[in-house]
């Protein structure tokens, strides 16, 4: 089964196309990665009632410790038969699922960030200067720079894989856009020195940016613009300690064959 997650509302031209995913079902936790098939492969099996497990490998065979895009597919996988929420497990992390207001959603633990020293090497990678930092996670965790409101994150330079010399963290930028009606916020998802030159939609990312702009600016909901080439719709809500990321779910394979999207 293929999907596209975190699409666009629509698939109006020059919409966000979300990220692609390939989901097979099989009867028990696989022990060895798949072969290549160009795109995110999760495999996922039942664990008993409204329960699965999830493993994801990226398109070069590299296993994903937290696929966002990979769950919400899942999930949506799922909860067709199931008929109802339910819980995926992932690693030691048990993330349950839901269906509201036509999007599906996740729930991660919360995970807090913490304010950093602006790196010296953003100017020269990113070819314009943040005006704060913060980090997230352990030292391969997440760093985040943050842009003025309104900043065109589409400027930026893509990093290059040299940047594996001064950090191990995944890079996320991000600003605030004060001319929407809602709280949105844009993102954009580097880790070129793991191979991920740029990611297209990233629930992981909208999993820490939940927490940092709740920090930031007291914003407990937000609506989040992926600014990859490809695009992606991305929304969020804490509740306590759980960081509820949403999103669409296209099933292409029945879009294929001339059936409404999902």
């Amino acid at each position: 089964m293929r999907f596209l997650a975190f699409p666009g509302a629509s698939g109006a031209a020059g919409d966000a196309l979300g990220n692609t995913c390939l989901v097979e079902r099989v009867q028990r936790r696989p022990r060895a990665a798949p072969s290549s098939a160009g795109t995110t492969i999760c495999r996922t099996w039942s664990l008993g009632e409204r329960s699965a497990g999830v493993r994801c490998w990226t398109a070069q065979g590299e296993e994903i410790q937290c696929c966002g895009h990979g769950l919400l597919s899942c999930a949506a996988c799922w909860m067709q038969e199931w008929g109802s929420e339910g819980h995926l497990i992932m690693g030691r992390s048990e993330i349950p699922c839901r269906q509201a207001n036509g999007l599906y959603w996740l729930g991660f633990a919360r995970v807090r960030c913490r304010g950093s020293e602006l790196p010296a090497w953003a100017l020269s990678q990113f070819g314009a200067e943040p005006m704060a930092a913060a980090l997230a996670g352990p030292e391969d965790g997440y760093l985040i720079l943050h842009w003025p409101d309104n900043f065109q994150l589409k400027r930026l330079r893509v990093p290059t894989a040299a940047v594996g010399a001064s950090t191990r963290r995944a890079v996320i930028v991000t600003c605030r856009d004060t001319d929407a009606a809602t709280d949105t916020i844009h993102l954009r998802y580097f880790a070129p020195q793991y191979g991920i030159v740029e990611d297209s939609a990233t629930g992981s990312a909208m999993r820490i940016l939940a927490d940092y702009w709740a920090q930031t600016c007291g914003l407990e909901g937000l609506h989040g613009r992926q600014d990859s080439p490809r695009g992606g719709e991305l929304f969020s809500r804490l509740e306590g300690e759980i960081a509820w990321v949403g999103g669409r779910i296209r099933d292409l394979d029945e879009t294929d064959n001339g059936v409404p999207d999902t």
